[in-house]
């Protein structure tokens, strides 16, 4: 199956329907998003999860997309951060952190994660460190977005940040 790719010209379409136009183009092509965050976001003194900024991406109903995550993060060991998605309702995100970084859970033994807005994942100790994050997402009757959320696990004076260059990578499978 070919990677199929949003495109962009800026010839008008024209008045000849038989010909092959930017706009036909588009409904027909796509199937590929990124989003890579510009600036530094912070939070501190709060473990209320809060939407990222940029990090989201828009969904259509019924629609399947993998999504892969690069999350940059800079914390300290006494705040240490915690992320989650919200997702449409009657839709399912369920996918795992690549990396070794992370505290597995009850819920979550093995870093299998369903990351249906219900469950955060704890990654303990301070410094820059990134979240490697491949999820498979499957739509219900409802569009939306799929959303980072994150905090701080434990309300801190100091920054927690997720910083410039995180960024998702989505692709359309249905």
């Amino acid at each position: 199956m070919a990677i199929k790719h949003a495109f962009e010209s800026e010839v008008e379409d024209g008045a000849d329907e038989t010909l092959v136009r930017p706009s036909d183009w588009n409904a027909d092509h796509i199937g590929l998003k990124t989003v890579c965050k510009t600036a530094d976001e912070t939070v501190n003194d709060s473990a209320a999860f809060q939407d990222d900024d940029e990090l989201v991406i828009a969904v259509g109903a019924n629609e399947i997309w993998y999504l892969q995550l690069w999350v940059r993060v800079l914390s300290t060991a006494a705040a240490d951060f915690k992320w989650q998605f919200t997702v449409p309702v009657a839709a399912t995100i369920e996918g795992f952190d690549l990396n070794d970084v992370g505290v597995a859970t009850a819920a979550a033994p093995l870093r299998s994660l369903t990351l249906a807005g219900i469950q955060a994942f704890l990654v303990a100790g301070a410094g820059e460190y990134a979240l490697c994050i491949s999820a498979i997402y499957v739509g219900g009757a409802n569009a939306g977005n799929i959303q980072l959320q994150w905090a701080q696990n434990t309300a801190d004076a100091s920054d927690t940040k997720v910083l410039a260059n995180s960024f998702i990578i989505a692709h359309k499978l249905g």
